[in-house]
């Protein structure tokens, strides 16, 4: 069993027809599963979906995730809220 170190909930994972995307939940993205959402990234005035900070506990591994354009890794988180 794995616990977030930020809110301490439990993450699982499994397939769901709806995610929430608040931070602290656990998400899957493609085949990437066990992922937390660490923050929301606004992205007003460029017609895009909002940008979303990703970290995967089990790797230690931070992501970047804009929905309909992709997912990609980032070094740190810092990397992932500003790329």
């Amino acid at each position: 069993m794995t616990y977030s170190p930020t809110t301490g909930r439990k993450i699982t994972s499994g397939a769901a027809a709806t995610q929430t995307w608040t931070v602290g939940d656990a998400v899957r993205v493609g085949f990437v599963s066990g992922l937390e959402v660490v923050a929301r990234i606004p992205t007003p005035g460029d017609h895009a979906p909002d940008a979303y900070a990703l970290w995967q506990p089990a790797t230690g591994r931070f992501y970047r995730f804009v929905p309909h354009r992709g997912l990609a890794r980032c070094a740190t988180l810092a990397a992932a809220l500003a790329a």
